[in-house]
């Protein structure tokens, strides 16, 4: 008998071998199970649904939501800015704070903005009650969909936009048609500069180029220029991996 030989014929040398392939095999299932990295999509509106102008939902889409609000909040104090950061806004103090905002939006590969327009009809007005609160709620699952790759678990911040339960009503709906939901948190709009982000460029998106005020078309011309069109509206942004617009 060879003393270098186990009872059922292996060498202790393979017995090791064995085990390290083991091991391996065991950190090969474990990356598989392991959950991808959400993404954190922080939706806001600009407009009124129910009313007759273009109406706007924006998606700011993150991986890394904490490190772009820290960053974003080095930018406030560089710029003495500590009011809300909204597309209505006609703050002359605002102007600067919003450069910085979107060139680091651009320069930063993580974050990107989806866009969903609705410019309306005459007809919609004739809708019941039902069936533009049916239509709102498809909006907003179609950007979210649009926003992420299949089956990537998101993270959703919503705002509160009424009193009553109209929130309730589209969070519930979210939950039932978003696949691979993580979650829905609710937050203060002026309490999260990613939202005030996504006010800011869903503004800008949907009524913007109209206005007059100095201030208020700053951001918007920055966006033209940036992304090379003459409108944020332009059919060319639907291809837009950073900057992905869709009006309907």
């Amino acid at each position: 008998m060879k003393s270098s030989t186990t009872a059922v014929g292996l060498t202790r040398r393979s017995m090791i071998r064995l085990a390290i392939g083991a091991l391996a095999s065991a950190h090969v299932l474990a990356d598989e199970k392991r959950e991808p990295t959400p993404a954190h999509l922080f939706v806001e509106e600009s407009g009124v649904f129910n009313g007759m102008d273009s109406f706007c939902i924006g998606a700011i889409v993150a991986k890394e939501p904490d490190k772009h609000l820290k960053y974003i909040w080095h930018l406030r104090l560089r710029d003495h800015y500590r009011s809300r950061l909204l597309s209505r806004s006609s703050d002359k103090f605002k102007q600067a704070f919003a450069h910085g905002v979107i060139q680091y939006f651009f320069r930063t590969a993580d974050l990107k903005f989806g866009a969903r327009v609705v410019n309306k009809r005459e007809s919609d007005q004739e809708l019941p009650r039902s069936a533009r609160e049916a239509a709102y709620h498809r909006h907003y699952k179609k950007l979210i969909l649009d926003s992420v790759p299949k089956d990537l678990p998101v993270w959703l911040t919503l705002v509160n936009h009424s009193r009553g339960g109209a929130d309730n009503l589209l969070r519930a709906y979210l939950r039932e048609e978003i696949p691979h939901l993580a979650g829905i948190q609710v937050a203060k709009l002026r309490e999260n500069d990613l939202l005030q982000l996504a006010n800011l460029l869903a503004g800008s998106v949907s009524g913007g180029e109209t206005v007059e005020d100095k201030v208020r078309l700053s951001p918007v011309l920055q966006l033209k220029q940036t992304l090379r069109v003459d409108t944020l509206q332009s059919p060319s942004l639907w291809r837009n991996p950073k900057f992905r617009v869709r009006a309907v």
